[in-house]
């Protein structure tokens, strides 16, 4: 959960376009654009973002987007069951 005004901390390998694929463990592996991550915290306001270059552990060059978010402030919400809700995203709704 995440408190109004809070800060999210972002560090996700990314690619110019979506790639996926199994990872040297068999792992099916998505890295996304840092667009995709941008709209993602599209209700946060976005503190600083950067893409650097990196490698993975297996030692291929890729690209890592970081970012910090902060939360938007706004008035909690009382839902009908009596619960205060201080989120605005209509996919997850944080009760407390």
């Amino acid at each position: 959960m995440l408190k109004p005004g809070g800060i999210v901390h972002l560090s996700e390998f990314s690619a110019s376009e979506e790639k996926e694929f199994s990872s040297s463990f068999g792992v099916d592996m998505r890295y996304s654009r840092p667009s995709d991550y941008r709209n993602l915290f599209s209700e946060f306001v976005c503190l600083w973002d950067d893409v650097m270059n990196t490698w993975t552990i297996g030692g291929s060059p890729e690209n890592n987007y970081r970012a910090f978010f902060k939360s938007p402030v706004e008035k909690p919400t009382i839902l009908a069951c009596g619960k205060t809700c201080y989120s605005r995203l209509k996919e997850y709704v944080f009760c407390r």
